[in-house]
């Protein structure tokens, strides 16, 4: 559901961006490897980072302004997320008409 709503997040700043609109303010000058340590962030959080990229990381953050406010930032939404979505048991026979309907199609 995180990656879901992370990349729908994406989605509507990328759409945002393109039409003219700034939903936040993108200060990228002040850091030489931001998409490096954006993909890297996204890794980071979804916890299927390498050792390797969470070391550059977190060495990383600790001298990089605009990417330590991006990752408490994420992390924040993320914990937000988190704290308000509940997890709901699907009814059993729910579930098997939904994928007898996907065999059906397949």
């Amino acid at each position: 559901m995180g990656i879901f709503f992370t990349n729908w997040l994406k989605s509507n700043k990328k759409q945002s961006q393109q039409e003219g609109v700034s939903s936040e303010k993108n200060d990228c000058s002040d850091c030489t490897d931001f998409n490096k340590c954006m993909a890297v962030l996204e890794n980071v959080l979804d916890n299927e980072a390498s050792p390797v990229e969470h070391q550059f990381f977190k060495e990383h953050i600790e001298k990089c302004m605009p990417c330590f406010t991006k990752i408490t930032n994420e992390k924040d939404i993320r914990a937000l997320i988190k704290l308000k979505i509940q997890k709901k048991t699907v009814p059993s026979d729910l579930v098997q008409s939904i994928k007898s309907k996907i065999q059906e199609t397949v």
